[in-house]
């Protein structure tokens, strides 16, 4: 049989048993159903066998692609496109320049990626997608008019193409078109409500453009489509603050740094000013005016990276008021760097911890405070007073997975795995999708001799992120010593040293694997 024929009829097999159908007429309800690391084996096996043709590193790009490892798609297409031949007749020759564009631009990549839309805008299937995808790279590139030409070419073609039409309109509201920028934008949220970005930009424009109410509706229309936006929730608050509306927007400043716990660095004075009491007596008005620009330059000082002149201004604040919330917290972020390295070796994480316990003194409520707290013991090796921080970081915002994830890692680094795994699973209840959490959940039931349990949890973090090397290497520790399934265990250490080659216990591992083998 000609290994042309061969290639084609494993490939029939292959789409058969695992799903694995082309990019181009992928459905929403059947891509759950697709392994795509099982995909990925396979045709790595076939190639090895001697039939590495244009379709199946076409085939395998696409799998990489799918499970986010652009340099290995990004190489997988290369491969296909050298033994394309630049044959016209190849029926994926519009497509796997379009994939290539999609990594490479998701790598960052932008100059490189327009060729590729370039080549795919000239395919009529793909036409309306690539010249969309072309526009987003020249805004990527700062070409702002080139970009728009591209967007309103894509709607030409497709005049439903949601995306194209949010994209053309923040690419408008960048060039200072805010009239036609919110035209555009409803017009993406009326084809589509859940166009991503969509709602979030309107709410943007709307308020630069005076209209708060309608920036409100916006933001609540974002995070209503996707609850896990913490630009939007903090976009609401401070509207919420600004009208007055206090516990709205303590609710959604607490959401949005529960999310994202880094947000708290660059908001100080918004989570200052929600947690805070009412001050016992107001300040003299000079003095009050001196404290307000104090803190203003000590944040324009951070956002610069200029760390000496934000310390100056931080500890000038602190002498109108010791008892400045926003100066505390300032002061406590600065002290977790180390030169410029934050957490580095010798950072004084005791006066960091100071700083935090002053301002929680003052504000006991601010969850993304305990959570630094948190963070500065675990990284200075005081793991009862750390997870003691995150507890009450977890009791202030119980939504903050990190929080539960956190308090957990210390727990089990104080021998505690009973609580730890009371924290990993409400790590994972609040977000199922959390592999680490669940890797950690695993390590928990194994010490106490679960390895069922923890077997399923491995697997289960797999499902959700198939390169999670700590599953692999887990499962691979559980079948080495604890059952007589040497396959599965050498299998298993294999795809870890796959996707960590470079891992510090790679030589140990390689010879696991040997021995297995033997």
């Amino acid at each position: 049989m000609p290994a042309g024929h061969a290639a084609t009829e494993l490939l029939s097999i292959w789409d058969r048993a695992y799903r694995l159908l082309d990019a181009e007429i992928e459905t929403p309800g059947r891509a759950e159903q697709r392994n795509y690391a099982r995909g990925i084996a396979e045709l790595k096996k076939a190639i090895v066998a001697g039939i590495p043709d244009r379709e199946m590193y076409y085939r395998l790009g696409f799998c990489y692609e799918k499970l986010g490892d652009h340099d290995r798609a990004l190489d997988a297409f290369r491969r296909a496109a050298e033994r394309g031949g630049g044959d016209p007749e190849w029926e994926r020759v519009c497509a796997l320049p379009y994939h290539t564009g999609l990594v490479l631009a998701a790598k960052g990549l932008f100059a490189e990626a327009a060729v590729e839309f370039g080549k795919a805008a000239g395919c009529p299937e793909y036409a309306a997608a690539a010249r969309n995808n072309l526009g987003s790279c020249y805004r990527s590139l700062y070409l702002k008019r080139k970009a728009i030409g591209e967007f309103e070419a894509a709607l030409s073609l497709d005049p439903q193409m949601a995306e194209a039409w949010s994209n053309i309109g923040i690419t408008r509201a960048e060039l200072g078109d805010t009239q036609g920028a919110v035209s555009d934008l409803r017009r993406a949220l009326g084809i589509d409500p859940l166009t991503p970005g969509a709602a979030y930009s309107l709410g943007v424009v709307l308020e630069a453009r005076g209209d708060p109410r309608g920036a409100e509706e916006a933001f609540a229309r974002a995070v209503s489509a996707c609850p896990r936006d913490e630009k939007a929730h903090l976009a609401l608050a401070r509207l919420y603050l600004a009208s007055g509306r206090r516990e709205d927007a303590r609710r959604e400043a607490r959401i949005a740094f529960g999310l994202m716990p880094t947000l708290k660095a660059d908001n100080l004075e918004l989570d200052n000013v929600l947690g805070a009491p009412p001050p016992p007596a107001a300040a003299p008005p000079a003095a009050a005016d001196r404290l307000e620009k104090s803190l203003a330059r000590g944040r324009a000082a951070l956002d610069r990276g200029d760390h000496a002149a934000a310390g100056r201004e931080y500890a000038a604040a602190l002498a109108e008021n010791p008892r400045s919330v926003a100066a505390c917290l300032g002061m406590a972020y600065l002290c977790e760097f180390a030169g410029d390295e934050r957490y580095g070796k010798g950072f004084p994480a005791e006066r960091s911890i100071g700083y935090y316990r002053k301002a929680l003194g003052e504000q006991p409520g601010m969850s993304t405070a305990w959570f630094s707290l948190g963070v500065v013991c675990e990284k200075s090796g005081r793991y009862p007073e750390a997870a003691e921080a995150f507890e009450k970081a977890s009791e202030c915002a119980p939504g903050m997975r990190f929080a539960w994830y956190n308090c957990g890692v210390c727990l089990m680094k104080m021998g505690e795995q009973g609580k730890a795994e009371e924290k990993f699973r409400e790590a994972v209840r609040i977000d199922p999708d959390f592999a680490a959490a669940r890797c950690r959940l695993a390590e928990a039931l194994a010490a106490r001799r679960d390895f069922g349990g923890a077997i399923a949890e491995y697997e289960r973090a797999l499902e959700h992120a198939p390169a999670a090397a700590e599953a692999h290497f887990g499962l691979g520790q559980i079948y080495r010593l604890r059952s007589t399934d040497r396959r599965k265990a050498a299998g298993h250490f294999r795809a870890y040293l796959e996707l960590l080659p470079a891992a510090a216990d790679a030589a140990e591992v390689q010879g696991w694997i040997r021995e297995l083998e033997e």
